[in-house]
């Protein structure tokens, strides 16, 4: 899994019998106190956490930047911390790498904590505590389908990615963002089980009046197995469908969608879309979103090459708020993908059902 929570506090362990002046002398150079006694330890950091990540349903990864063991270490639930896990680890041998084996199957999508603390050789300790959900082992396979890039407040018709189905099995894990918006605003796939065939529409926004009530009625997350539930305009009863709370304008008329499985950072399927407006290059932000798709070779470019450049990207000028009929919809669920992948679509307007 990759990292969905990371807090980290640093202190460096000192002897509490060390005088001020002692103290005011090394501090400059970090003084430690090791087994030997008081050394000073030039540039002396605390560990650092590198990465984490659930690896199976049961085994738990750490990487740090030194040989470290663990002290006080717990797992539980995130929302019940005295729900503890039992677990397997040998918390005491110095490792760069450490594992955590659980004695039974974390529940996909649950989400989970480990906190603790670790030490170095010269007694400078990390304390620790990151966030993570239950490893699916069972994951679908998803394509990016139809993308809605405009909205319309008079017909309440607002910006939606639509996924499409190859393969059944849960979504949990699965996560998409945009590069306009930034990964912060990343939407997590609820636990759900999909079938082959199966549509998934995220709906990014829920509009509210100036009372505070939401425009219109009927906006369901469909995370309890009715695909039906959902009524409001853009609902499908041929897709599962989720809705984000949100008021403000989504996908940037020049923008890269990224769907990627959060346990691995492995990217699962892009969409590049270009306007003509965009004076033929990127927003300067979406450097590291490029060199993300780019190293994926999953979006092709004219010649076949692998590309994340934006004269690879579908032209979808014309798609604006006066035209919500329009979308981009794929052609074929193939990868890598190109542009010719991909065509504008026009339909008549939906209605609540």
């Amino acid at each position: 899994m990759k990292l969905t929570f990371f807090y980290v506090l640093k202190t460096v362990m000192q002897s509490a019998v060390l005088s001020a002046a002692i103290l005011f002398v090394v501090s400059p150079a970090s003084c430690s106190l090791s087994k030997d006694g008081i050394r000073l330890l030039a540039c002396e950091t605390v560990p650092e956490l590198l990465s984490f990540s659930a690896d199976s349903p049961k085994e738990i990864s750490f990487r740090f930047d030194r040989n470290v063991h663990f002290e006080n270490l717990r797992v539980y639930e995130s929302d019940n911390d005295e729900c503890l896990l039992d677990y397997d680890c040998d918390a005491t041998k110095m490792e760069t790498e450490k594992i955590l084996t659980l004695a039974n199957p974390a529940v996909i999508g649950k989400s989970y904590t480990v906190d603790g603390v670790v030490g170095d050789e010269n007694g400078n300790s990390l304390l620790f505590s990151v966030g993570f959900k239950g490893f699916n082992d069972n994951l679908a396979q998803m394509f990016i389908a139809e993308v809605r890039n405009a909205y319309s407040s008079k017909t309440n018709q607002y910006e939606y990615v639509k996924f499409y189905c190859s393969k059944g099995g849960n979504l949990s894990g699965y996560e998409f963002f945009t590069a306009g918006d930034g990964l912060q605003k990343k939407f997590e796939f609820p636990e759900i089980t999909v079938k082959a065939g199966d549509y998934v529409t995220v709906h990014l926004r829920k509009m509210k009046d100036d009372g505070g009530e939401y425009r219109q009625k009927g906006m369901i997350d469909e995370i309890y197995g009715d695909k039906t539930a959902s009524y409001a305009v853009d609902s499908s009863r041929d897709s599962w469908d989720f809705w984000i709370e949100n008021q403000k304008s989504r996908i940037s008329p020049s923008d890269i969608i990224v769907l990627r499985n959060s346990a691995n950072g492995e990217v699962c399927d892009v969409l590049l879309l270009a306007d003509v407006n965009n004076n033929g290059k990127w927003n300067a932000k979406f450097d590291d979103v490029c060199q993300m798709v780019e190293s994926s070779s999953l979006w092709l470019d004219e010649s076949g090459s692998a590309s994340s450049d934006i004269s690879s990207a579908v032209a979808c000028t014309g798609i604006t708020s006066s035209a919500v009929s329009r979308t981009i919809c794929r052609k074929r669920f193939n990868q890598p993908s190109c542009a010719d992948d991909w065509y504008i679509k026009t339909k008549r307007k939906s209605k609540a059902r």
